[in-house]
Formats: structure tokens, sequence, C-alpha cells
């Protein structure tokens, strides 16, 4: 499949989305809001100015813009007055 722009059918796949893409993206936590977001809301998809990094193809939908945040592991808090009892 070769990939072409994609925007969200409904609500529902849009929250889907961004929640596994913009919410968790670098870009979006700089201080200011991604670019591409608010061109998804400005333009139609057929539109020159339509975010170019929004594809789908066989792999389904994504951003190519996408950075994960990098979050540290958890780590585990050791309290010595806490005794395991076996």
């Amino acid at each position: 499949m070769k990939p072409r722009s994609y925007r969200p059918s409904n609500g529902s796949e849009g929250e889907w989305f961004l929640g596994r893409f913009c919410h968790r993206c670098v870009k979006d936590s700089e201080g200011k809001p991604c670019s591409i977001l608010g061109r998804t809301f400005t333009y139609n998809e057929t539109d020159k100015r339509y975010p170019k990094e929004w594809i789908e193809d066989a792999d389904g939908p994504r951003c190519t813009a996408f950075s994960d945040h990098k979050t540290p592991p958890l780590s585990i808090i050791r309290d010595p007055r806490q005794e395991i009892l076996i």
C-alpha cells in the first residue's frame, strides 16, 4: 500500500491517534503546541498545507515526526522500617 495522507475518520479514531502519538510526543511538550497538529485541524488532507507527516500505509496510521518522551524507569523505594516476613 502506497503511503497516503491520514485523517481520522471520527472522534474516537482521532482520540486514539492523539493518545498514541501527539500526547506522547516531545514536540508537543516543549512549551508550545506542535504545528503539525494545528495544521491538521486547519486544512483538508487534500490541501498542500496539510501535514505530510500524518500518513497511512500498510503499517497503519502514524505521524512520521513522532518522537516518544524519554521517561526514566520506575525505581523501587526501599524503606528499612518495612520488613518482609516470610
